[in-house]
């Protein structure tokens, strides 16, 4: 059944939908049935099984939500075109108040909007709206539950839960999206389940957890509570050629196969959901770009671009979903006209890509 369900979450097709007559949602044509092996229409669709659950983003143009969908997802936005040629940035979190960043690493989107923000070496969450409105934050330095300790990697799941990679505190813990605690998983260590300075985490709609565990060089998976499942390093294999040398930005990919930025490889590998096989990406495209320069930040759009923070490049490379090339974007002058190793990077519902500029303690949406 598992291989079954992981055949079927990377062949779906996608839902085909038209827009209804208002403005909120799209409704459906027709959905996709693993049962009968066809598109069927919405009024049908109490025959697709729950044991096979539909994985693929079931959402329409700029996210928005397909009536009659039961389905809980997770929603990465395709990037907006105009994004390929930027002609501003909005700047976020370096307003010289409080609530100004102070090394900043990671970056999410949640579905309303919401960036958040891990405020590393201000041991803390910070949550904007999508105009860069300060709204909120929680966290405090230390190593009680709740607390941190260099904050780096964030996300937000399917059921709206804040997942945060806690990187010197070796371990990730979870909140509501209102700054509630929920629960925290790993210790230092190499055995399973432990880390050694993690970095960043991403969930796929399953809630599944990966995290990138940096100085144990590999990738780790959780379930939504955090049971290890499995991992992916030199360890499953010493001789595999994409052995990770400490791994840092991670994401999922609409196959569900994973994601990461290879840091001290200058590369990307791509490990397949059942980390068995894994595809390696080097940015070497001719043309006279160069290749990456220790890449850190990682988001897949719902088309399956990547696009990645060129950290010591001071860019940002968008590659297709078979990693070639399809643009380069820095800022545009100098200073801060400039970013200054970019770190995270994350999608908002509409399609913009926000880009934590580590260097300039800030986070530009373009």
């Amino acid at each position: 059944l598992f291989q079954l369900q992981h055949h079927i979450q990377k062949s779906l097709p996608a839902v085909n939908s038209l827009p209804s007559s208002g403005t909120e949602e799209i409704r459906p044509l027709s959905i996709w049935s693993p049962q009968a092996g066809k598109q069927i229409p919405p009024q049908q669709t109490g025959c697709i099984s729950p044991k096979f659950p539909v994985t693929r983003p079931t959402v329409g143009p700029m996210g928005r939500p397909i009536a009659l969908n039961p389905f809980p997802v997770k929603v990465k936005c395709p990037i907006n075109s105009r994004t390929a040629m930027p002609t501003k940035f909005t700047v976020i979190g370096n307003d010289g108040t409080n609530k100004s960043l102070c090394r900043p690493w990671g970056v999410a989107c949640d579905k309303d909007g919401n960036i958040l923000i891990a405020d590393r070496s201000n041991h803390r969450i910070l949550i904007y709206k999508e105009d860069g409105t300060f709204l909120r934050e929680f966290g405090s330095r230390g190593s009680e539950l709740g607390q941190f300790n260099l904050p780096a990697g964030i996300t937000v799941d399917a059921r709206r839960r804040i997942v945060v990679v806690d990187k010197d505190n070796h371990r990730v813990q979870m909140f509501t999206m209102n700054g509630k605690f929920l629960l925290s998983f790993g210790e230092r260590g190499s055995q399973c389940g432990q880390f050694k300075y993690p970095w960043d985490v991403a969930t796929n709609n399953d809630c599944q957890i990966a995290v990138t565990d940096t100085l144990n060089h590999r990738i780790q998976l959780f379930s939504p509570e955090g049971v290890f499942l499995r991992k992916f390093g030199y360890e499953t294999n010493p001789r595999m050629l994409w052995v990770l040398d400490s791994p840092r930005g991670i994401a999922f990919n609409p196959r569900g196969d994973i994601v990461t930025t290879d840091f001290n490889n200058h590369r990307l590998v791509v490990i397949d959901y059942d980390f068995t096989y894994a595809d390696i990406f080097e940015c070497n495209t001719g043309g006279g770009e160069t290749p990456f320069l220790r890449p850190q930040g990682v988001v897949v759009d719902d088309a399956g671009n990547i696009i990645v923070a060129d950290c010591r490049n001071n860019r940002v490379v968008v590659l297709d979903p078979s990693g070639q090339l399809k643009w380069t974007f820095d800022c545009f002058h100098h200073g801060k006209e400039t970013m200054d190793r970019p770190s995270g990077i994350a999608i908002t519902r509409t399609g913009q890509i926000v880009v934590v500029d580590f260097g300039h303690d800030r986070a530009l949406l373009f």
